[in-house]
């Protein structure tokens, strides 16, 4: 019980689960999104 009560604090604090599904598919999936081999290869 004292784990379930830490989890629903920090839950209502930092956003649950849903919340930061839905934040990291809108950062993957926008259309201006820094992803691909031009992004992540070859730079220096």
């Amino acid at each position: 019980q004292m784990f379930m009560k830490r989890t629903w604090a920090l839950e209502a604090s930092w956003g649950d689960r849903g919340f930061h599904k839905a934040r990291i598919s809108d950062a993957i999936f926008a259309d201006n999104a820094p992803l691909g081999p031009g992004q992540t290869f070859g730079r220096s």
